[in-house]
């Protein structure tokens, strides 16, 4: 899900990624492997947050703000079944 959501936010220059603290062990033993998507000279710093819900994953730049927490990605996928279903 991280792996994802930040190779969306690949050209940014300086990615922050906002996890709840229960995460931040297993994605900050995989922070090599997340920064290789990124150019060079991207700062990529990873931040534990205690407000967010356990399957939360924000990401902020200066270009704006992904929201790709698993809540928001199943809103997006029932508002686009809902269109199609309006469609037929």
């Amino acid at each position: 899900l991280v792996r994802k959501a930040i190779k969306e936010a690949k050209e940014y220059n300086d990615i922050r990624l906002r996890i709840h603290h229960s995460q931040y062990e297993a994605i900050l033993s995989q922070k090599d492997e997340l920064m290789a998507i990124f150019p060079k000279e991207t700062d990529f710093h990873i931040y534990p947050d205690e407000e967010l819900d356990e399957t939360s994953c924000i990401i902020e730049s200066t270009s704006g703000r992904i929201d790709a927490s698993i809540n928001s990605q199943l809103q997006e996928i029932k508002q686009k079944l809902l269109e199609i279903l309006e469609g037929e």
